[in-house]
């Protein structure tokens, strides 16, 4: 499987999107912010679009996800695209607005928040989500 991705860069401003190649351990979905590789660093991502149509060209892998917990939903996707049409924006600019502030940091310092074992989008248990926020501020 294959994926479109916008990244968190310049070069994401002009071409929109680039190609990458999803591992078979994955379930990415629309909307999914990962990790991937662009030229000798790793950027964080926004997955538009999954397909099975193998490029021309030689891909890279997506590397993780970015925040499993926090990912945009198609009718966000939908606004996001009138937006960009409507105002002739970046499609990145847009996302970053319905995006948290620095969630597009890859995380050095936590290498918790980057890390999926499972790789599937997990479930937003409130009890969890709360337990973990209670420890994180003692």
């Amino acid at each position: 499987m294959y994926a479109d991705i916008v990244l968190n860069n310049s070069y994401s401003r002009i071409k929109e999107s680039l190609v990458y190649k999803v591992p078979e351990t994955f379930t990415l979905k629309k909307g999914d912010l990962i990790i991937a590789p662009f030229r000798n660093k790793k950027m964080a991502g926004l997955v538009l679009n999954t397909h099975e149509n193998t490029p021309n060209f030689t891909t890279q892998y997506v590397e993780n996800f970015l925040s499993p917990n926090i990912f945009l939903y198609e009718w966000q996707l939908k606004l996001a695209e009138w937006i960009s049409d409507y105002y002739f924006c970046s499609l990145l600019d847009v996302y970053k607005l319905f995006l948290p502030k620095g969630i597009w940091k890859i995380s050095k310092s936590n290498p918790e928040i980057n890390s999926n074992e499972s790789s599937e989008r997990p479930t937003n248990d409130l009890k969890k989500i709360n337990a973990k926020a209670k420890d994180n501020t003692h």
